[in-house]
């Protein structure tokens, strides 16, 4: 079964190819208008064909409209608005199970693969909330995900942490570290700096996977740089081969013929293989497990990285998808002024201190109310707040409200019939038997629609690759059942006004419950 804005994109489609099959515009999803009085959706299809049809706007759209009138459509301005009919959307709500659009696919996901030479720091948290998120919609859209997180265990920055450890280094300096110093005691003097290191590194990985699992991230693979390096990087480099020359004893790749900027070193002159040549090693194996996307969440200042890693993948004959989400920074607040320093660590500030602060639901919410590529600033105060101003209680309080109206309808006895009367609904639609049971006022009307519309917007969040968008859908909803709420009794006298209303709370609540499971965040009965 479509969604309803697969559904009007197929039906732009054909209208568009009536007009003139050989100049077809690109037809995108219905988008959500940003005034909820102009519908759940709309296309903006006429613009894209007044230079085609050589006609203004709003003529194409109002010919245009007559093809669509069983979503109600209305025209502004050239837009074509779409406010979803009762029976379009409860006949869609009752036998839509979920979207498809990624089925066969098989993708895996890495994110977060911090070094690990200290805890999760605030960043990491934002890009294990995109990460996951992300991965979830996908799961949820029929793609079968894989989970990884790549450790960097090769480089300098392990040699450096052992260092630190034995004392003689300041690079990696806080209350870890002085513990590991203590479960180490009795091999620091005796160990290089790399082997202590190393052993380090193995500490701060379980208290990262611990960290991830308080934050509800879950990993099908930690895979080891190290072991890949060994494994892979033989193999990688012969791939390459044709495209490498030697300068000044080290071994470049020409990763400006693919439009990198300048060509990097992939092999040194003593012989290592770089962080690059170790990531070419690494996407050697991501290519050789049959993937059919490669998606990663990378920090805003790897944005360089991308080219070369595309560079190689070309080489080594890749004909999947390779994309790329880059994750700005976290400004924290607190009394409205940054924090910069822990408390704990004297560095930087944990993920874990971010969770014990504001608690898991607050914190994965609120990294997921901006686009990824945008700087987010983390109002802890805020974050805190019992009320309506914070965004995820605001969400959370609307699945706990339409709750407390179901098990108040059960102590009064008054959802006995309810089930019986969404059978018979059914088999009016199955009739198009619609009759006073499909006439709802425009409140009610709006909820249902947007409830629909849900899936539309989680297709083209896995799109995107871009989880914000689900936030800011589930806060509109809110804020239409929050209104309804307040303007409407639900558990009327009147059965067949009260079923109508019931049925829009149990709706909304479905799509709530859903959207917040997809953003990795609980839906409390009661708060």
């Amino acid at each position: 079964m479509q969604t309803l804005g697969e559904r009007i994109r197929e039906k732009l489609f054909k209208i568009c190819q009536d007009i003139n099959k050989d100049k077809i515009p690109h037809i995108q999803y219905p988008e959500r208008p940003k005034n909820d009085e102009y519908g759940e959706l709309f296309t903006d299809i006429a613009f894209k064909l007044a230079p085609i049809m050589k006609k203004p706007p709003n003529v194409i759209a109002e010919e245009i409209k007559k093809e669509l009138q069983e979503f109600n459509p209305s025209v502004v301005n050239g837009f074509i608005n779409f406010k979803i009919p009762p029976e379009i959307s409860i006949d869609f709500l009752f036998n839509f199970t979920k979207p498809k659009n990624f089925e066969g696919q098989k993708i895996l996901s890495e994110f977060v693969s911090a070094n690990p030479t200290g805890p999760l720091h605030i960043g990491h948290g934002r890009i294990a909330a995109v990460g996951d998120a992300v991965s979830r919609m996908l799961e949820f859209c029929g793609g079968e995900v894989v989970r990884e997180f790549y450790i960097n265990d090769a480089g300098e920055q392990i040699e450096k942490l052992g260092q630190t450890i034995k004392g003689v280094g300041e690079e990696y300096k806080g209350e870890y570290t002085e513990k590991i110093k203590k479960i180490l005691q009795d091999e620091i003097q005796n160990s290089d700096a790399f082997s202590l290191g190393f052993k380090a590194s193995r500490i701060i990985l379980e208290d990262i996977k611990k960290t991830l699992e308080r934050f509800r991230v879950r990993f099908e693979n930690f895979v080891s740089e190290k072991e890949i390096s060994e494994k892979y990087i033989k193999d990688a480099l012969e791939i390459i081969r044709p495209y490498t020359y030697e300068q000044d004893s080290a071994i470049f790749l020409k990763t400006t013929l693919f439009g990198d900027d300048k060509d990097r070193v992939v092999i040194k002159r003593d012989g290592k293989p770089t962080y690059f040549g170790n990531d070419c090693a690494y996407h050697l194996y991501k290519i050789k497990r049959g993937f059919d996307i490669l998606f990663q969440v990378w920090g805003a200042d790897h944005h360089g990285y991308i080219k070369r890693i595309e560079s190689f993948l070309n080489i080594a004959g890749f004909k999947g998808k390779f994309i790329v989400k880059l994750v700005q920074m976290v400004l924290l607040l607190k009394d409205g002024k940054a924090v910069q320093m822990s408390k704990r660590e004297g560095t930087f500030i944990t993920l874990d201190e971010l969770i014990e602060e504001v608690g898991e639901d607050a914190a994965r919410f609120i990294y997921l109310t901006k686009n990824s590529d945008t700087q987010l600033e983390f109002d802890i105060d805020l974050a805190k707040k019992k009320s309506m101003e914070n965004p995820v209680f605001y969400v959370q309080y609307a699945h706990a409200r339409i709750s407390s109206v179901f098990e108040e309808a059960k102590t009064r006895k008054l959802i006995s019939g309810y089930e019986k009367w969404k059978e018979d609904l059914k088999e009016k639609i199955r009739a198009k038997n619609f009759d006073e049971d499909f006439d709802l006022e425009e409140e009610e009307r709006h909820i249902l629609g947007l409830c629909c519309v849900f899936y539309d917007e989680v297709i083209t969040s896995c799109e995107l690759f871009e989880p914000s968008r689900l936030t800011s859908f589930l806060m509109s909803l809110a804020a239409s059942f929050h209104s309804f709420y307040q303007k409407k009794k639900i558990l009327v006298e009147d059965e067949k006004i009260r079923f109508k209303r019931l049925l829009v709370c149990e709706m909304a609540k479905k799509t709530i419950k859903t959207g917040l499971e997809l953003l990795g965040v609980s839906a409390p009965d009661k708060m």
